[in-house]
C-alpha cells in the first residue's frame, strides 16, 4: 500500500470514519432504549422479507402524511386499510425513528364469519 507511506492523518482519518460508521451501525442493529411516542395512521402495505430470519413488516402512512415501516409479528391477521397505534422510538445519539407495532385501533370487519348472531 504505497499510497499510505507518509500519510498518517490520511490513515488517522480513514481510521476514525470507520469507528464513526461502526457506531453508527452498532446502535441501529442493538435496542437502545430512547424517547417513545405512540403514533397511528393506516395500514398501506404488508411485506415479508426472507433472509437469515423471516420478517414481516407493515407500511403505515401516519396521521402526520410520513409513510413509514413497522416491524410486526407473524401472528398479527395484517388487511390494508385497517387503523393501527405504533411504537415510535427515536435511537439517542443518531436520532433514527423505529416503529413497532403496538396494536390495532378499529376492531377487524366481520372477524369470524361463521358465529354471528
Amino acid at each position: 500500500m504505497g499510497w499510505l507511506n507518509g500519510s498518517r492523518p490520511l490513515l488517522l482519518g480513514i481510521t476514525l470514519c470507520a469507528l464513526f460508521l461502526t457506531l453508527i451501525l452498532f446502535f441501529y442493529v442493538v435496542y437502545v432504549p430512547g424517547d417513545t411516542r405512540e403514533v397511528s395512521g393506516n395500514i398501506v402495505s404488508f411485506e415479508t422479507r426472507h433472509g437469515i430470519r423471516v420478517d414481516h413488516w407493515l407500511h403505515v402512512r401516519l396521521d402526520s402524511g410520513l409513510t413509514v415501516s413497522a416491524s410486526v409479528g407473524a401472528h398479527v391477521p395484517v388487511k390494508v386499510g385497517r387503523r393501527v397505534n405504533l411504537i415510535a422510538t427515536k435511537m439517542p445519539i443518531i436520532g433514527i425513528e423505529r416503529f413497532r407495532f403496538k396494536e390495532f385501533i378499529d376492531p377487524p370487519v366481520n372477524p369470524n364469519p361463521f358465529f354471528q348472531k
